[in-house]
């Protein structure tokens, strides 16, 4: 199933090259209008094939704002220079879109960066509703591509939070 989906997210990113796009522009209307109009082509997703760990990582790795944190008791929030270990988001900068309609299981954005996306401002015209993925965590922990590949150490959050596959299994 994840070789599908991979498969159908490449053909999609493929689809977004527009010759009149620029990472430093906006995309052209055409990209635009063409991009939004294949929702349909979305897959559905079959979580049974993973394991309740990998599935809750999915589906909820900061996705939910901290209650601790909004108490400023967040244990897991790290300090200065190091990594935050924390499961749910702080701040609205660090949130995540959930990449499954958890009624129908069907994918909501693809795992193809979105190119109206600015990393810098957290900005995408489209907002929620956008079908390609914000940044690096949205991608990383996609249905598609999450634990496809071997983590090697670097900015590891520990094996069960780490978007990254640990080991044989």
């Amino acid at each position: 199933a994840r070789r599908v989906m991979e498969e159908d997210a490449a053909g999609a990113a493929g689809s977004m090259e527009d010759p009149g796009f620029s990472a430093f522009a906006p995309p052209s209307p055409h990209w635009l209008a063409t991009a939004y109009s294949d929702v349909h082509y979305l897959p559905y997703w079959n979580g049974t094939e993973e394991s309740a760990e990998h599935t809750k990582a999915i589906l909820d790795f900061r996705v939910n704002r901290c209650p601790e944190f909004q108490k400023c008791a967040c244990a897991k929030r790290g300090g200065r220079g190091k990594d935050m270990q924390c499961f749910d988001f702080h701040f609205e900068s660090q949130r995540r879109r959930c990449p499954v309609d958890l009624n129908t299981c069907q994918l909501l954005y693809w795992d193809a960066p979105c190119q109206a996306w600015s990393s810098a401002m957290g900005f995408c015209p489209n907002g929620d509703a956008c079908l390609f993925a914000h940044g690096f965590e949205e991608v990383s922990y996609h249905p598609a591509k999450y634990k496809t590949r071997s983590c090697n150490g670097r900015d590891c959050r520990g094996e069960g939070a780490c978007c990254f596959a640990h080991g044989d299994g």
